[in-house]
């Protein structure tokens, strides 16, 4: 019974055992039983928000779906959809537009293609469920992945955090 509204990489996090936490739950939205399960604030990161949010209309667990949807692209692409313009701009883009389609040269899977294409139907009554999403093939496919091999090499690289800081950040 919540709606998250900022899901995106940045927002995923791994752990060494390769379990995975959504985090984040500033700007969230959590329904009590009495409530009606939909809401109309525009909340969210522009490149990762549905038209839905972006247009004022009510919205509801669909939004999230969406932001699946760009975080998949982000992942994939380097960035979400639209971040090469400024956040109206991809405003705009996304509401005329919808799901611009993966950028040039990324090699996915048509499973993967699948999965990111339903999670981006621009009619958010026609957006699958969380559930339904689980039950997709590519989830099913990666599913039975090991983790731990797939991310070895990423969890053997050590990053030495004293070099990411600019001495006159600390100042």
């Amino acid at each position: 019974k919540t709606i998250h509204r900022d899901i995106k990489a940045a927002n995923i996090l791994m752990s060494s055992d390769c379990s995975l936490k959504v985090t984040d739950f500033g700007i969230s939205r959590k329904f009590n039983e009495n409530s009606k399960i939909f809401t109309k604030s525009m909340m969210g990161t522009p490149y990762w928000m549905a038209p839905e949010g972006i247009l004022g209309d009510n919205y509801s667990f669909p939004i999230d779906i969406w932001s699946v949807g760009a975080t998949a692209v982000e992942l994939i692409d380097g960035a979400p959809p639209y971040c090469e313009f400024p956040p109206t701009r991809a405003f705009n883009e996304i509401v005329a537009n919808g799901f611009p389609g993966f950028r040039n040269g990324s090699s996915v899977s048509d499973q993967l293609k699948d999965f990111v294409t339903k999670c981006m139907i621009y009619n958010p009554k026609k957006r699958p469920t969380a559930d339904q999403l689980l039950t997709h093939p590519f989830v099913r496919r990666i599913e039975k992945l090991n983790r731990q091999e797939v991310f070895k090499k990423l969890l053997s690289t050590e990053i030495n955090f004293n070099d990411l800081i600019d001495d006159e950040d600390i100042e």
